[in-house]
């Protein structure tokens, strides 16, 4: 995996990329706040939509727990982790370091999955002083 984000950083010539990526998990800790435990692969899909639900209703933490309680291995993990980074961290609470380690994390458990790179790019952009919004 480490390999493949290396050649995808020379290939499309992005740095920062590389950067961010070069430990294999990114290169910033994750928000400390213990993440709660995952839900059943059945009940993943309901406790998006929940988590959807709470976000939209302004229920930040709730939302971030039911996203975060999305077992890996099922196919909306990657979105859920970048809603936590974009959606929740860096777009709602303007802490966008607290999100790159998810929206990082969203592009190495699906790297095709629909707005990753635009929201990755976001996150990121909002951590660079004068550059972020």
């Amino acid at each position: 995996m480490k390999l493949t984000l290396w050649i995808l950083g020379i290939v499309f010539g992005l740095p920062l990329f590389v950067i961010l990526f070069a430990n294999g998990r990114g290169a910033l800790n994750r928000v400390e706040r213990s993440a709660p435990p995952p839900v059943p692969f059945e009940q993943a899909e309901t406790t998006f939509v929940a988590g959807s639900t709470a976000m939209k209703a302004g229920q930040l933490e709730l939302a971030e727990d039911l996203f975060l309680s999305i077992p890996e291995d099922h196919p909306l993990y990657a979105k859920a982790q970048r809603f936590v980074g974009w959606e929740i961290h860096g777009r709602r609470n303007k802490a966008s370091a607290a999100g790159v380690s998810f929206v990082n994390e969203a592009i190495l458990a699906d790297p095709l999955d629909g707005n990753v790179w635009q929201d990755a790019w976001r996150t990121y952009k909002g951590t660079l002083p004068g550059i972020g919004d």
